[in-house]
């Protein structure tokens, strides 16, 4: 869960920008142009370097590693009793 969540981080990082843009932008009308994920990559990586895209990647570690490990402990608990049923 943990390695997941952090090799994963570099595209949340766009994705929640590309969500952060439409947010700001919806009521606007000022006729900006909305970025698509590549330019916002280029946009996030001008900003901040490569370190820009693992920037939250500790909290969603933090956040991913619990839950996954509690999932597929419940997961392989039901399995098994289910399969010695």
């Amino acid at each position: 869960g943990g390695v997941g969540a952090f090799i994963s981080a570099p595209a949340d990082v766009v994705v929640v920008r590309l969500i952060k843009q439409q947010t700001q932008k919806s009521g606007d009308g000022d006729g900006e142009k909305k970025l698509g994920a590549a330019d916002m990559a280029k946009l996030v990586f001008e900003e901040g370097g490569v370190a820009a895209f693992f920037r939250g990647s500790t909290e969603r570690v933090l956040y991913w590693a619990p839950a996954i490990g509690i999932f597929l402990t419940a997961y392989c608990q039901i399995r098994h009793a289910l399969i010695a049923a």
